[in-house]
């Protein structure tokens, strides 16, 4: 277990990346793993959740409505404007700077 004072994350959309506070990080030995735990949650309540994301929940709920007698999924299943809603909440993968 390492304690969060000795790392920091760099927000990036598309290439997050985990820096150490001090020299380095502890060392991961050739196919080696790491395992990540971090809380995370929007709130208990429907009004903790932030704006987007509840106009993006209403949105797909009137796209299934609409389209309920649809029996196969498409590519496009997902609205285009929901999936803009929510793009920045998606997950990422978290490097550590390696780059292929």
């Amino acid at each position: 277990v390492i304690e969060p004072q000795r790392y920091w994350l760099v927000r990036d959309m598309q290439a997050p990346l985990l820096k150490p506070s001090g020299a380095m990080l502890p060392f991961i030995p050739p196919q080696g793993s790491v395992q990540v735990v971090f809380e995370a949650g929007l709130g208990e309540s429907w009004g903790a959740v932030p704006a987007d994301l509840q106009q993006a929940v209403l949105m797909l709920a009137a796209h299934y409505y609409e389209y309920r007698h649809e029996t196969r999924l498409g590519d496009g299943c997902m609205p285009f404007g929901v999936s803009s809603l929510i793009e920045r909440y998606r997950p990422l993968r978290i490097g550590l700077g390696a780059r292929a």
